[in-house]
């Protein structure tokens, strides 16, 4: 597995395999509150790693019976948000949405963070956007 700019190629015997993911990744250190008002604690530090047009992960750990997040960035006006389902939970804790609605901000705000270093890009979403995470 290597990766190739703001996409992951993966390699079977030195042989690249093309690239499933529909939007480039972006790379990220936020940290985020996940917010769950069925769960306890209903509150739970995590990071996003990374954001896309089409999707995120976070590291962090998950309560087992949410399925779904909506993601909104609270200070920018006309701020964008994004809800979708929890698809991948991984091992390391952490856990991958995939977008299935979104508000035309988002794949603006993806494409802007193309041009941005990892530090300021996550200086960027952390401390002029301000996500909040709900999960359900």
């Amino acid at each position: 597995v290597t990766l190739n700019g703001p996409t992951l190629l993966v390699h079977v015997l030195g042989v690249p395999l093309v690239e499933r993911r529909k939007y480039p990744r972006y790379a990220l250190a936020v940290p985020v509150t996940l917010t769950c008002n069925n769960a306890t604690p209903s509150a739970v530090a995590a990071q996003m790693i990374d954001l896309s047009a089409g999707g995120c992960y976070f590291r962090g750990a998950l309560v087992s019976d949410v399925s779904r997040a909506t993601i909104s960035f609270k200070e920018a006006r006309g701020a964008p948000f994004a809800t979708g389902r929890i698809v991948r939970r991984g091992g390391d804790p952490g856990f991958a949405v995939t977008f299935d609605s979104i508000d035309t901000e988002v794949p603006r705000l993806a494409s802007c963070l193309a041009i941005l270093s990892l530090g300021v890009r996550s200086d960027f979403v952390s401390g002029f956007l301000k996500p909040e995470i709900a999960l359900t």
